[in-house]
């Protein structure tokens, strides 16, 4: 077919997200399988109880183990682990790795009969936290286009929201065993995670650029932009390749990293995404998601109440994201990141104020206010912090040392996340529910604020860009700034102004790193 035929091009241009896509897929059905595994101790643990007709089979110590905190601990080691065999490896092996994981814990949980055995399950299946916060934003910025990046790191976020919520409709309808049958399927249809290519970031940065061409043609298509883009990661990483000394040993290399850590091109962008994730650990979403029929008992006294109540929680937060994604497209991460999230402490704050009321008597209990209260505020978490998160931490990352940035960050989070779902139950028991909700407002309301104050403005921005305004202190880039940069790089190669401008910052970056 000629390639100037417009069927020709139409082609083309849908093959690149089509590949896109396939990679992204498998990946993404494994944060539905995480999903799936942080939900079902919000119906096993109940039904278990029930089961035995005592609660003291699960102790409290023991539901805030299960509860999802024990895989969030198990998911630290991990954190280390997969982006070391991420740099030595490429990112096939730790996916497949990650994949067979997955697979040897949903057999363990379909069989188990004890509550070691769960445990035993949640021990081995911590690699999916750990591989989340890590490799798998590895894949999804490595192998994705800039212009479908965003939809597919705020879908990937969603699919973990569903995994939740089909956990607990499973649970609440059915026996809490047939959630393993569902990971089976999963496991299933993500085995194609066997025949992805390898990441071209991964191929170039090991000097394999012939193969490194090949794959990213393969997943970008021939497009002008796709090869300036190609050219500059080639340039880039020649550059970086030329400058490498062979003679390696531990403690150099173990210096070489401490004075990473404290270069301001990466310890900034570690803390800034780590507060971006605090705003959703500490508005207590996760805590309401792996606790929900427990919050919602507490507050409407209902069992019936407490399940519907937490399947409409769980719709609306999976909604919300939804309606988060197509935001993002028309206002500015930052914008859409603080407007939301003062609307949830506005709504912390209400709930904390209600039931400060039924606890005083001045007002009745309405099982339905409560409900929508607790919606309004899930939908508000998951419209801006939940999919922005995620999406900020990837934008944020470094040229260099990106797998140190990713364990780093991923270790801070998996023990912030693990740690506010570990002491929820003990909060909720010894302070009330109208003070847990106090405390959440007001922690947010200081996050926000350092969020307002250093967090930079991403979208749209490449990462030369977004590194300048780290070493600026700056939180948009003044357009005539970079157009008067753009016009020098342009006058000094006399040639192809992107791809100069790419190429040389990307180097100014390596040189700065080093």
């Amino acid at each position: 077919m000629d390639e100037r035929n417009p069927e020709f091009i139409r082609k083309m241009t849908w093959l690149p997200f089509l590949r896109q896509f396939y990679i992204c897929s498998g990946e993404t059905i494994l944060h539905f399988c995480y999903g799936l595994y942080f939900g079902s101790p919000t119906v096993f643990i109940p039904q278990i109880r029930k089961e035995a007709n005592t609660t003291d089979i699960i102790s409290l110590e023991m539901e805030s183990w299960l509860s999802s905190s024990l895989t969030s601990y198990a998911g630290v080691p991990w954190t280390i682990i997969l982006p070391i065999m991420a740099f030595y490896y490429g990112r096939r092996a730790p996916a497949i790795f990650l994949w067979i994981l997955v697979l040897i814990s949903t057999m363990i949980l379909f069989y188990s009969t004890t509550i070691t055995e769960i445990i035993i399950c949640q021990l081995i299946i911590g690699v999916l936290p750990g591989a989340i916060v890590t490799v798998s934003i590895m894949i999804y910025t490595e192998y994705t286009s800039p212009k479908y990046r965003g939809v597919f790191l705020t879908v990937k976020a969603a699919t973990f929201f569903w995994g939740i919520w089909f956990a607990n409709v499973i649970g609440a309808f059915f026996y809490w065993k047939n959630i393993a049958i569902v990971m089976f399927v999963c496991c299933a249809l993500s085995s194609t995670i066997f025949f992805w290519p390898e990441s071209p970031m991964w191929l170039a940065s090991k000097g394999r650029f012939d193969e490194c061409a090949l794959v990213h043609r393969w997943l970008n298509g021939h497009d002008p932009g796709s090869e300036k883009e190609l050219s500059s990661l080639i340039k880039l990483h020649k550059a970086k390749l030329s400058n490498v000394n062979e003679k390696k040993s531990i403690k150099n290399e173990f210096k070489k990293y401490m004075e990473a850590i404290k270069m301001k091109t990466f310890y900034k962008p570690i803390l800034l995404s780590v507060l971006t994730g605090l705003l959703y650990i500490c508005s207590g979403k996760l805590a309401c998601s792996a606790y929900a029929i427990t919050i919602i008992k507490k507050i409407t006294t209902s069992e019936e109440a407490a399940y519907n109540g937490m399947l409409i929680l769980d719709g609306f937060t999976i909604l919300g994201m939804y309606v988060g994604c197509v935001l993002s497209k028309y206002f500015k991460r930052r914008a859409l990141l603080l407007y939301t999230s003062l609307f949830e402490i506005l709504f912390l704050l209400i709930l904390s104020l209600y039931l400060y009321l039924i606890k005083l008597s001045v007002i009745t209990e309405n099982q339905y206010f409560t409900i929508v209260l607790l919606t309004i505020f899930s939908t508000a978490v998951s419209c801006g912090p939940i999919i922005l998160g995620p999406c900020i931490c990837g934008e944020l990352a470094p040229v260099k040392y990106r797998s140190l940035y990713f364990s780093l960050g991923a270790i801070v989070m998996s023990i912030l996340i693990a740690t506010s779902i570990k002491i929820t139950p003990f909060l909720f028991d010894n302070l009330g529910m109208h003070i847990v909700f106090l405390l959440s407002g007001l922690s947010t309301s200081v996050v926000i604020i350092l969020v307002y104050k250093y967090l930079p403005e991403t979208k749209d921005k490449t990462v030369p860009e977004i590194h300048r305004l780290i070493v600026e202190n700056a939180i948009e880039l003044p357009e005539e700034s970079a157009e008067e940069k753009m016009y020098v790089f342009k006058a000094i190669n006399d040639g192809d102004a992107r791809n100069s401008y790419l190429a040389i910052e990307g180097d100014c970056i390596e040189k700065q790193d080093v």
